[in-house]
């Protein structure tokens, strides 16, 4: 895979010598970096966004930085394509090859980094995650790349099952093949049900996410069995953390809880229930996050 050429569009200096930097993959995949250029750091996290999630959002608020400097090491936060700042062709789609691209900005950015990494996937991201963990999808791709571990938070469930509870009062509807058969047509419509930020985490300082949404990324979530992922893939090559957010409105946590127990068939799990909702990056549980974080990364 040839040699991506990042883009710097934004540069300064943090405290405790973190520098933060706002980029562009050559795909025009937006990503935010805080790192330590002046020192010799062995572990970068990548964190991978979900769904519709726009840099203006401040999803992810003072998460990252926080992190970086909790357990010393670099931290991207790489963003799906059509979803930063500059507008492009992929607007608002996020389909099989958009997610593939988001995990291919993410090796390429870390592509003559010697040390271990760990995969920190949330949301629509995960599904991608489980391919890497269980399928050995993105092998070629990461070849070269010490993966030491993954965490994952806000996993993806049963969308059918989650639509029904978003829309009570048309239980009597098959959303599935309603939304699928739209799915062919490319294109965004100001539908996507999640938007509003009491789905995420109600009283943060998160703002709403965008409104807009193609249809064939709802084609392309409700098409994935992330049960059948997981447990017809291979074991696990190293621990991993799970995140079930008690207090996730999007994404069930019996419904977690039941998909934890596949992977941990699979996999050396640590399992957190966190006082979160599914925005777990600014929820007011944050701080117990990052300790979780920093202990599982001591075990491994």
């Amino acid at each position: 895979m040839k040699q991506q050429k990042l883009r710097i569009i934004k540069e300064e200096k943090l405290a405790s010598d973190c520098i933060y930097q706002e980029l562009f993959t050559s795909k025009d995949i937006y990503v935010e970096r805080y790192s330590y250029p002046h020192k010799k750091i062995q572990l970068e996290v990548l964190i991978f966004a979900g769904l519709n999630i726009l840099p203006a959002s401040k999803y992810f608020g003072y998460f990252p930085f926080n992190l970086c400097k909790e357990i010393q090491a670099n931290v991207s936060v790489i963003y799906e394509p059509g979803c930063g700042p500059k507008f492009n062709h992929y607007f608002r789609r996020f389909a099989q090859k958009e997610a593939e691209e988001q995990y291919f900005a993410g090796f390429e950015l870390l592509k003559n980094f010697k040390g271990k990494v760990i995969i920190f996937s949330h949301s629509a991201s995960t599904i991608e995650h489980f391919k890497l963990i269980f399928e050995d999808k993105y092998k070629n791709f990461s070849e070269g790349l010490h993966i030491a571990g993954g965490i994952i938070a806000g996993s993806v469930t049963n969308i059918v099952v989650e639509l029904k509870k978003l829309w009570p009062n048309y239980k009597f509807l098959n959303w599935k093949n309603i939304i699928q058969s739209t799915g062919p047509f490319n294109i965004a419509l100001p539908m996507y049900p999640y938007y509003h930020k009491k789905w995420h985490a109600k009283y943060s300082p998160m703002r709403h996410l965008s409104v807009w949404i193609n249809l064939r990324s709802i084609e392309f979530l409700l098409g994935t069995n992330v049960k059948q992922i997981i447990l017809s893939g291979k074991k696990s090559d190293y621990p991993l953390l799970l995140f079930i957010c008690k207090h996730d409105k999007i994404f069930s946590p019996r419904l977690q809880e039941i998909l934890v127990k596949f992977i941990s068939k699979n996999a050396e799990a640590y399992i957190n229930k966190c006082d979160c909702e599914h925005n777990l990056f600014v929820s007011d549980g944050t701080f117990g996050i990052l300790q979780s974080i920093k202990e599982y990364l001591n075990k491994i």
